[in-house]
């Protein structure tokens, strides 16, 4: 990753427009976790924009169950860094394994667009 994009995750996101800080995860995410899902990818993208700004970005999915559980446990207004670090974590809401949360989101809230993966494990079938 180049070290702008980096310095950018260091960054506060305070005052950072919702496209900036979209990019700044986009970027990161596709940098990290090029192996995951696209479901996954923008999930993350849409979380941390969510945790840093207090709004969704429209990418024209979603949200999905993994979206609505870090949604949980990542409240508006935290900083790039931090958003990034909990969010992308193996153990974390986005990339982590199915939890307690994730069921209950899947109870409770309309999720699309999910990974294929999380459906079958949240139907049941996996």
């Amino acid at each position: 990753m180049n070290a702008a994009v980096m310095q950018r995750c260091r960054v506060a996101g305070r005052g950072w427009s919702l496209e900036q800080v979209a990019r700044i995860a986009s970027l990161f995410i596709r940098w990290k976790h090029s192996n995951e899902s696209l479901a996954k990818q923008d999930a993350f993208v849409s979380a941390v924009t969510f945790a840093v700004t207090g709004w969704r970005p429209s990418l024209g999915k979603g949200p999905t169950v993994r979206e609505w559980a870090a949604a949980r446990v990542c409240r508006p207004y935290w900083d790039v860094r931090s958003a990034i670090a909990v969010l992308v974590a193996e153990d974390g809401p986005i990339f982590g394994p199915i939890t307690d949360i994730h069921r209950q989101c899947w109870a409770e809230e309309d999720c699309l667009d999910d990974d294929p993966r999380d459906v079958r494990e949240l139907s049941g079938q996996g």
